[in-house]
């Protein structure tokens, strides 16, 4: 009988349904009538408003001494169903997990301050410093214990200093906040929001009772320590009436509902639509290529191994949430299986939800609800049809493709392309802009986008204009490794059938138009090849394939006409510039072996290299990470049509790249040589490339570990990593090697440890500083935008702010540029050391360097 009733009661912190909320409290020691323990973690059940259910999970006594204000800091991980929970007392806080299903408490690590209230969100526990205004984000190692302790943002700049009484995230960039202005205070309380991507607090109100508040589905609950009440709050800081009464609680945390039962698969016979009677084996008498076929037998996944099998789509139809396999054959009709609906957790609407993708690795498909701001990430299992939410992305997703254990997916109405890393348990981590494709000067609305390979990606949208217009249908690709954009179609007209698009793992497009149903195959201009049937609308399809695709759309083929003998010839030149020989490459064509264009293009300099100048020209290094390759050296120069791109060669046979490395990058305008450092051990190793020749060649070992660089007077400048050391370097007049490695300066008077973003001179000597202030053990204390002068070694911070963006610094034409590696993001610096101009978004860059005429 035990075993039965634990079996078929709900738990209140893994069932979710409407009109029920789940919260987490806990309890407030009271010495005094009425007496009340301390230290007990609760979960409480409210059904309609109605208190059903409060009950103690586990007694946390045994490791945290019980006090009016600790333990506190709690917080719910969903997904793994474990609180968290901190002591208050001291200089620091200790955190705790607490398993739900079993009550087990456990300490897992020291944080780094003293936590006044808490939150998790994106597989990370947040926290804001008691008696301050900074917060912090804790993430862990796989057993379970901390792993690291940063500060994520500063509320005010420090002007304030908060007694807390609770945070949460109430959109993914957005925290809501009540605490007393004052420390101490309980009069003067403030509830305000914090955009962590722009850093704007907006008061929303005071009030007196505000105490501990949590977020449940979009609802702002309060709940008064001293009372026990819980009541909504408005965002205009307005209580509503009491709810209910629960025990007083130092802090609360809401259960959000993140699964839903798994879907039950279909086990009546088969039907079609154009047959009278259904058939155990689904066949059907009509030939039409309009015909729909569903079945429902299991789903007919393609084989790995056999190229000429039948390919395989997955669908998700608008205003019903039904996800179905589109199995579409050589011939006859096409053959649908339905695996489930998202609905349930899903807003269904005409174009929601959106933004399908498939991951082979996992048999998951993922989709994101497609109403207001910002969209919900879920997932759907193949072989279990559960359902799970992953968290919320930072913008609207148009369209969406699954790619390199990334989901990647576009903003609708814009131009920017992100990526969406995922942790072992599908939650989202982060959320990056890897580019915006069209420089921020054209709006798109998206059917789909898909793969071909790892830099390239297809694009199917309609071109809107700033009103809202729609201009034209437009078929696109664009390169992620140049970041150019490009029209593989004219402007289509705003009828045309493109919509929906995925790839076959042979180069197939696959078009779908969500307004006819219709399913085509389309050429590489957008054309229709060939009508292959008609289904269910949906508002995204997915190819399931079984390996990341790796086509070559455009493939070149070799002719001896003359237009590929001119070709040969600018490609001859190209290849002797970068080996560095004048006849190796030479032998295919007469035209190869000819005086004038080969001076012609050696010649003939690029814009990024031109002097005079007056538009700015900044070089930089990718990093090495999971969805880029390292150790290109790539031009940025303003153009008449804004910033261009240009890849000029790679470095990666030289230095390793790595997140990091090479790093250290200097201009020498009067050579064209780029310089550039090893970043790995205790020194780094010097090296230069030629942006004209694309020639390498190093140039010995440099005293220490360069953290940032620049180039004057003929000498290689460089900054000691997690140091405040200034060191020149000599070159050898003949040889161009390291001679002479010297300190200049400690420009802190040793006061000062820094983890350097970059450096670079302005027009009157003094050395630009980004870095990030640390502690000895390399912990973060802020970001910081500095300025020093050598010679009477003056040193100004302009700037210390622990939520800064700091990175990689160039000054060109008098303007300092920023390029922030994490985002990919450029700003321009004003004199304050803030962001003055959003410029553009390209590949990350673990250095740059500013082009200047000698």
């Amino acid at each position: 009988t035990s075993t039965s009733t634990s079996t078929t009661t709900p738990n209140p912190w893994t069932l979710c349904e409407d009109g029920r909320v789940s919260l987490l409290g806990v309890t407030q020691v009271r010495t005094t009538t009425p007496r009340q323990a301390g230290a007990l973690l609760q979960t409480v059940t409210v059904e309609d408003g109605v208190l059903t259910l409060n009950r103690t999970v586990a007694d946390l006594s045994r490791l945290i001494t019980p006090t009016s204000s600790s333990p506190n800091a709690l917080a719910y991980d969903a997904t793994a169903a474990v609180a968290y929970v901190s002591s208050l007392s001291g200089s620091n806080s200790k955190l705790f997990r607490v398993v739900m299903a079993t009550g087990v408490v456990t300490s897992i690590g020291d944080l780094f301050e003293l936590a006044g209230g808490a939150t998790f969100f994106n597989g990370s526990y947040w926290y804001a410093v008691a008696r301050a205004d900074r917060l912090r984000r804790v993430t862990f190692k796989p057993n379970g214990n901390v792993l690291s302790d940063s500060i994520e943002a500063s509320f005010t700049g420090g002007r304030e200093a908060f007694d807390y009484g609770d945070i949460d995230f109430i959109t993914p960039n957005t925290l809501v906040v009540s605490a007393s202005q004052t420390v101490g205070s309980t009069t003067n309380r403030a509830f305000f929001t914090y955009n962590l991507a722009t850093g704007q607090l907006v008061n929303l109100s005071t009030s007196a009772i505000l105490s501990q508040i949590t977020v449940s589905n979009g609802v702002v609950y309060n709940h008064h320590t001293g009372s026990g009440n819980w009541s909504v709050l408005g965002l205009d800081g307005r209580l509503g009436p009491t709810l209910f009464v629960t025990p007083g609680y130092t802090d609360v945390s809401a259960v959000p509902c993140f699964t839903s039962s798994p879907v039950t698969p279909p086990t009546t016979s088969t039907t079609t639509q154009t047959t009278t009677t259904g058939t155990a084996t689904g066949t059907s008498t009509s030939t039409s290529t309009t015909t729909m076929t569903t079945t429902t037998t299991e789903p007919l996944l393609p084989s790995c191994s056999d190229t000429t099998a039948t390919p395989v789509l997955v669908g998700v139809s608008a205003n019903t949430g039904n996800v179905d396999l589109i199995s579409i054959p050589s011939s006859g009709p096409l053959r649908v299986t339905r695996l489930g609906s998202v609905a349930p957790l899903v807003t269904a609407t005409s174009s929601s939800p959106n933004a399908l993708a498939f991951d082979f690795q996992t048999g998951s498909i993922y989709l994101a609800s497609f109403t207001g701001t910002f969209s919900r990430l879920f997932k759907m299992d193949i072989a279990t049809r559960g359902v799970s939410s992953l968290g919320d992305l930072s913008d609207l997703a148009g369209g969406a493709t699954f790619y390199n254990r990334s989901y990647w997916y576009v903003t609708q109405r814009s131009d920017r392309l992100r990526r969406v890393e995922l942790d072992s348990r599908g939650l989202v981590v982060r959320d990056v802009l890897v580019a915006s494709m069209a420089r921020t000067l054209r709006l798109f609305d998206y059917g789909d986008i898909a793969f071909a390979n790892r830099y390239t990606l297809l694009l199917s949208a309609t071109e809107m204009s700033a009103a809202g217009v729609a201009l034209a249908k437009r078929f696109m690709l664009f390169d992620l490794e140049t970041l150019t954009l490009r029209m593989l179609s004219g402007p289509l007209v705003t009828q045309s059938a493109l919509s929906q698009i995925s790839l076959g793992r042979n180069g197939e497009v696959f078009n779908h138009n969500t307004t006819t149903a219709v399913w085509t195959r389309l050429s590489l201009t957008g054309d229709v090849v060939e009508t292959l049937g008609t289904s269910a609308a949906y508002s995204d399809v997915a190819t399931v394939l079984c390996t990341d695709v790796d086509l070559d759309l455009f493939p070149t083929t070799t002719t001896t006409t003359s237009t590929t003998t001119t070709t040969t010839a600018t490609s001859t030149s190209t290849t002797t510039g970068t080996s560095g020989t004048g006849s190796t490459a030479a032998a295919t064509s007469p035209a190869s072996t000819t005086p004038q264009a080969s001076t012609s293009t050696s010649t003939q300099l690029p814009p990024y290299l031109a002097c005079p100048s007056t538009s700015p020209a900044i070089f930089g290094v990718t990093l090495a990470n999971s969805f880029q390759t390292g150790g290109n050296v790539i031009a940025f120069h303003l153009g008449s049509n804004g910033w261009e791109t240009t890849l000029v060669g790679s470095v990666a046979s030289w230095v390793s790249p790595t997140l990091t490395s090479p790093n250290a990058l200097a201009y020498d305008p009067a050579t064209s040589d780029l310089y550039f450092a090893s970043f790995s051990g205790k020194y780094s190793r010097l090296f230069k490339f030629n942006m004209i020749t694309r020639l390498t060649v190093s140039l010995g070992d440099l005293a220490e570990l360069a953290g940032g660089a620049t180039f004057l007077n003929g000498a290689y400048w460089y900054t000691a990593q997690r140091a405040d050391r200034l060191r020149r370097v000599a070159l050898h007049p003949t040889t161009g090697r390291v001679f002479n490695d010297a300190i200049i300066a400690n420009m802190t008077g040793g006061t000062r440890l820094w983890d350097y973003g970059d450096v670079d001179f302005l027009a009157n000597g003094t050395l630009a500083i980004g870095a990030t202030r640390v502690q000895s053990n390399g912990v973060a204390i802020a970001r910081e935008f500095a300025l020093f002068t050598p010679g009477p070694n003056t040193l100004q911070i302009v700037r210390s702010d622990p939520a800064g963006v700091y990175s990689q610094i160039a000054v060109a034409l008098g303007t300092v540029y920023n390029h922030q590696s994490s985002t990919g993001m450029w700003t321009a610096l004003n004199s304050t050391g803030h962001p003055s101009e959003l410029l553009f978004s390209s590949l990350s860059l673990t250095d740059i360097a500013a082009h200047r005429c000698p």
